[in-house]
């Protein structure tokens, strides 16, 4: 274990853990994969075996290797920028719920927070794993049925139907085919989102 110790390996210090650790819980975790708290967790127990063992070698108080260190602050980051965009793209959808006239509308907007919310919740749970184990969860991803594109074509929609709310609008046609063609570009995207 002293030799494990100067040039620390994971797998090994797993196969270690297994044989004289006693702590089964350990031994779960350690078995789940690498990660800079595994890595460390792991130096920390056989360290403490070979302390109370009186395993014989080496008189040198022993000492933690430096472990390598995985910088995650980059992904960490761009996670909290997702939630951050995620949260506005929820506020801008609830003030759109508020302003909506048609049940269609309501039901739509209502959906995509229901959605906005889910996703809200997976990245949440990213941030946290990340944090916790410094990887992220190893889940197989399901598809995004949204984007940002079909969030700006939900803004753009609620747009043009406030205009058309206007008694005065001039060019009423013109946006009726506008508000047309968007929805029928949304329904689009919608498919080509939920197809993958």
């Amino acid at each position: 274990m002293r030799i494990w110790l100067k040039n620390p390996d994971y797998e090994s210090g797993v196969r270690l853990y297994s044989q004289f650790g006693t702590n089964e819980f350990l031994k779960n975790i350690f078995q789940q994969g690498e990660s800079d708290y595994t890595r460390s967790k792991l130096v920390e127990e056989l360290s403490g075996i070979i302390g109370n063992s009186g395993i014989s070698g080496n008189s040198d108080p022993i000492s933690k290797p430096e472990l390598p260190h995985r910088d995650n602050s980059f992904l960490l980051k761009k996670l909290r920028h997702e939630r951050q965009q995620i949260y506005r793209q929820i506020d801008a959808n609830m003030f759109a719920l508020t302003k909506a006239r048609s049940e269609s509308v309501l039901k739509e907007t209502a959906f995509q927070i229901l959605r906005l919310q889910s996703r809200k919740q997976e990245t949440l749970d990213k941030i946290d794993h990340l944090e916790l184990h410094g990887t992220l969860p190893e889940k197989a991803e399901k598809p995004e049925f949204t984007t940002p594109e079909i969030q700006r074509l939900y803004v753009q929609i609620w747009k043009t139907r406030k205009r058309l709310e206007k008694p005065e609008l001039r060019n009423r046609e013109q946006t009726q085919q506008l508000l047309k063609s968007k929805l029928e570009l949304l329904d689009e995207l919608r498919k080509e989102a939920a197809n993958g």
